[in-house]
């Protein structure tokens, strides 16, 4: 309640390193529809030692706050959250609405996707036509999900941040990926630590020469 002028002047809200349950994810996704300008969603670790259960019904209450409010996020940021197969189907409609239409942040790391995961995410990537920063790093994506990964990303031109360590990747997933890379030339950070590249180097390389801006290049453990 209160003086929704003041309410509207709210642009980041941060959750992280907490344990949210349904009904409080209720009632802060309803503070949340009042807030016309809110910008940043930080939510890192905020289901600690929740059931795998709880947790698609929790963020889709919270999501359905935001997305009543009409505003627009920039920042989404799950790291480190039991996201998986399970909870992708309270996400995926989230990041395919009007209230992520200017998204240039996902941050996903950690959040067990797997390849399943990884799939469902593809399908919605080519939505978010804004998007500067992927972070996508240990979530066991393995060769076909970082292949249908790369493959959205194809569709996308506009990365800046690319980061996807630690996800058994090799062979057919560094082919899709260094297509990917040469389809979004404006990036400045690539960073594929603890996959495999052995065979694929010269490939990745050659994708790695067309980035004119590139600045940190990670390729330790591969």
């Amino acid at each position: 309640g209160g003086d929704q002028r003041k309410e509207d002047t709210l642009e980041t809200i941060l959750l992280e390193g907490n344990s949210y349950g349904i009904e409080p994810l209720r009632a802060i996704g309803d503070a949340l529809s009042m807030c016309h300008g809110l910008k940043h969603l930080l939510m890192n670790d905020m289901f600690v030692s929740r059931l795998k259960t709880e947790i698609p019904e929790a963020l889709r209450l919270m999501f359905g706050g935001v997305m009543a409010s009409g505003a627009r996020i920039e920042t989404l940021s799950l790291s480190d959250n039991a996201i998986g197969p399970v909870t992708m189907p309270a996400l995926t409609p989230f990041l395919q609405s009007e209230s992520c239409s200017k998204l240039k942040v996902l941050r996903l790391n950690n959040c067990g996707l797997g390849i399943t995961g990884g799939g469902m995410l593809s399908k919605v990537l080519h939505h978010l036509e804004s998007l500067q920063e992927l972070v996508i790093g240990r979530n066991r994506l393995e060769v076909d999900g970082v292949r249908d990964i790369s493959q959205a990303l194809l569709k996308i031109s506009t990365l800046e941040v690319l980061e996807l360590p630690q996800n058994g990747t090799k062979g057919d997933g560094i082919v899709a990926l260094s297509a990917a890379i040469q389809a979004n030339p404006n990036l400045r950070v690539l960073n594929i630590n603890d996959n495999v590249l052995k065979g694929k180097s010269e490939l990745l390389a050659d994708a790695i020469k067309a980035l004119k801006y590139i600045e940190v290049i990670n390729l330790g453990d591969c």
